[in-house]
C-alpha cells in the first residue's frame, strides 16, 4: 500500500502513463488516483485479485502504480488482503488503456480535420494536451495512429461505392 492505500502496479508504456496522467489525479510519487467515475478507473478495478499470502512482485520495465478507489464493498477485503494482477488481466488492461488512448487520438484527429488544421498542427495539439512527452518517438506514434485511421476510413469508403456499384 502507498500510505496506507491499496494500489496495483503495472507496466506501462511512457506515453500511455502521460495519457493516464491526463485522465486522473496522481500522487507527489506520481502514482495514479484511479476513480469510479471514469471509465478507465471503474474499468481496471474490476482486474484486480486478492490472495491471503504476498504474491511476488513482478519486475517491470515501466512500472506504474495505481490506487485502488475504495468502496465500502471492497474495503475490508482490501485491507486484510493481498492484491495483484493476474498476468491475463494485466493484458487485458493494457489492451483497454491503448484502445481508450486510440480512440481519443482518432476523436482528436476527427475534429482537428473537421476544423482544416493540418495534421503536423493537431499531433502538436494532442502532445500539448495530454503532456505527452514531444519527442520524434511520440510524434511519429501519433501520426503512424491517424494514418491507419484514415486508411481503414478510405478502406470502407470504397467498399461502400463497390457495393452501390452492382
Amino acid at each position: 500500500m502507498i500510505d496506507n492505500r491499496p494500489y496495483i502496479t503495472i507496466n506501462l508504456k511512457p506515453i500511455l502513463h502521460d495519457f493516464m496522467l491526463h485522465e486522473f489525479n496522481s500522487t507527489e510519487d506520481g502514482a495514479i488516483l484511479l476513480t469510479e467515475r471514469h471509465d478507465i478507473g471503474r474499468f481496471i478495478n474490476t482486474m484486480w485479485s486478492v490472495s491471503d499470502k504476498p504474491v511476488k512482485e513482478k519486475e517491470y520495465l515501466y512500472p506504474v502504480k495505481m490506487i485502488l478507489p475504495l468502496k465500502s464493498n471492497s474495503a475490508y477485503i482490501l485491507k486484510y488482503n493481498f492484491i495483484h494482477v493476474t498476468t491475463w488481466k494485466h493484458v487485458q488492461i493494457i489492451n483497454y488503456i491503448e484502445a481508450e488512448f486510440q480512440r481519443r487520438v482518432k476523436d482528436f484527429f476527427s475534429i482537428g480535420y473537421e476544423k482544416k488544421y493540418k495534421q503536423v498542427d493537431i499531433i502538436n495539439g494532442f502532445l500539448q494536451a495530454y503532456n505527452i512527452k514531444n519527442n520524434q518517438l511520440n510524434f511519429d506514434q501519433i501520426k503512424k495512429l491517424d494514418y491507419r485511421n484514415r486508411y481503414r476510413f478510405r478502406e470502407s469508403i470504397a467498399k461502400s461505392i463497390e457495393t452501390s456499384m452492382y
